[in-house]
């Protein structure tokens, strides 16, 4: 660290993002004596998970702020099969994309952003041609997307969750996005507004109270929230982390797509992918049986790791990391009461088995297949369905058990039962800039389900990577004239998140 500078004093304060933050303290939970009348409504003798999942969860969204509901399903009107929305489209396939400028600042009332499509040669090509920037006016929209136009094979239009927002006036939202499908997705009435035929997908949103819909589970999460950033990053933060772990990072490509940027995992690996182990991971640890790993518990090693500026960067990823996965235990309540590794106390970081650590990063569409987990799909749909009994057969001897958990428990089932249990991913994003007019463009694509998210400074994404297809677009930077694609020496992306 820079002499003298500890991790506090680059904390991350709500007025240095310019949104305020999304969740406030639970009334239910605020005091002793509540705690206590809610916990007091299930029996003592009652299982301990079923206690749990009618706790209220110590944070919520400000019932003040509005926030936006988008149910995806398919052109016939029925429910999103998890085929298709794993599946990547065939034009997309290993592609890296841009958003067109001229899409997203367009006048008119679409919803739909414009995406270029290009192959990893034609991306070279393109930095390559405007390494030092591409000359643009006060009118650079049409000049960014001729540029991108000539280097592009194909286009893919998405509804754009920050499009819709720019329709709604009310200054009580403030990007809090929710996108829905699969059973256990909200019930489609007139109060929603339809968009059709969105590459094979119909669309539909509606702005609503934030505590509406609590009881159904998302795919995909956005928001602003200062307290799952805990840091501001610093410049120098950059420069020691691509000294420690190089201008690519520990992992610099990866077999299920496409990537640029820097981009690093720092976690458990997986025992039966391990290969010779190194003195930086320590001794190994043995567990008892024939059928279980000898070696478990090794970090992610690489040899370009210069170990000088490691403690700082290990120490960094820790702290953001675990600052940030907590972020899940808010958005998704049937993990945070029923996912055994997330209520694990040995568990150092919950949610979390590997940090995620990238700059200027972009990647080809991809499904996280990875992060399912089958070995406790079966037990948690049993565990929900004796809630729900246990609920109902209360209620009918006359306990006050509120509707709103019930419904919560049968919802949580339906998305079990069609989405399988998937490992939350949350991301935070920082740009780090030299100046204040810089203007960024980059987007977190959604192909699996037909949406996208225009990527802001300071945004948290909480979404379930195993159950859709997605991405992330390159970014384009406007400044000083200039158009940079990719990077720009005056402003950096800086994503990290657990996954």
């Amino acid at each position: 660290m820079e002499l003298g500078t500890t991790f506090e004093e680059c904390a991350l304060r709500k007025s240095d993002t310019g949104h305020s933050n999304l969740f406030v303290g639970s009334k239910t939970s605020n005091t002793a004596s509540k705690r206590r009348a809610v916990n007091n409504v299930i029996p003592k003798d009652e299982r301990d998970y079923v206690k749990k999942f009618y706790k209220p969860p110590k944070k919520v969204p400000d019932k003040n702020m509005k926030g936006l509901i988008v149910v995806i399903q398919n052109n016939d009107g029925d429910c999103v099969a998890p085929t298709l929305s794993t599946a990547t489209p065939e034009h997309l396939r290993n592609t890296l994309n841009f958003g067109s400028l001229h899409s997203a600042n367009g006048n008119d009332s679409s919803v739909l952003q414009r995406f270029y499509c290009l192959t990893g040669s034609d991306y070279n090509s393109l930095l390559k041609k405007y390494k030092d920037g591409l000359e643009v006016g006060e009118d650079y929209h049409e000049v960014v997307d001729s540029a991108l136009a000539e280097f592009s094979t194909v286009t893919h239009d998405l509804i754009c969750t920050n499009k819709i927002a720019l329709q709604n006036a009310d200054p009580s939202y403030d990007g809090y996005v929710r996108l829905f499908a699969g059973e256990g997705s909200p019930q489609v009435d007139d109060t929603f507004t339809t968009c059709h035929d969105v590459n094979g997908f119909v669309i539909h949103y509606k702005f609503a109270a934030s505590r509406d819909y609590s009881e159904y589970i998302p795919l995909s999460i956005g928001f602003f929230d200062a307290t799952f950033h805990g840091y501001k990053i610093r410049p120098w933060f950059i420069e020691k982390i691509n000294k420690c772990l190089g201008q690519g990072g520990i992992f610099p490509s990866r077999a299920s797509n496409v990537l640029k940027g820097s981009n690093s995992y720092i976690g458990t690996r997986k025992t039966d992918s391990q290969r010779r182990s190194s003195v930086s991971e320590g001794p190994p640890r043995r567990r008892k049986g024939p059928n279980k790993p000898k070696q478990i518990g090794f970090i992610y090693y690489r040899k370009n790791i210069k170990t000088l500026y490691w403690p700082f960067v290990l120490s960094l990823m820790n702290l953001l990391a675990g600052v940030t996965s907590i972020a899940s235990f808010y958005c998704y309540h049937h993990l945070a009461t029923l996912y055994e590794f997330a209520n694990d106390p040995r568990a150092k970081i919950r949610f979390c088995t590997i940090a995620i650590l990238t700059i200027n990063f972009c990647c080809s569409c991809h499904t996280d297949k990875h992060d399912i987990q089958e070995w406790c799909r079966q037990d948690m749909i049993t565990k929900l369905e004796h809630i729900i009994l246990r609920f109902k057969g209360l209620k009918s001897q006359g306990t006050k058990i509120k509707d709103a958990k019930l419904a919560q428990a049968i919802e949580c089932l339906k998305h079990v039962q069609w989405w399988g249990v998937s490992n939350p991913t949350t991301c935070c994003y920082q740009y780090i800039t030299e100046c204040n007019k810089i203007e960024v463009y980059q987007y977190f694509m959604c192909p699996g389900l037909g949406s996208s998210h225009r990527i802001s400074n300071y945004w948290v994404h909480c979404f379930l990577a195993s159950t859709f297809s997605h991405c992330t677009s390159a970014a384009i930077f406007i400044v000083d004239g200039k158009a940079y694609f990719g990077k720009c020496p005056k402003a950096t992306m800086f994503a990290w998140g657990g996954g």
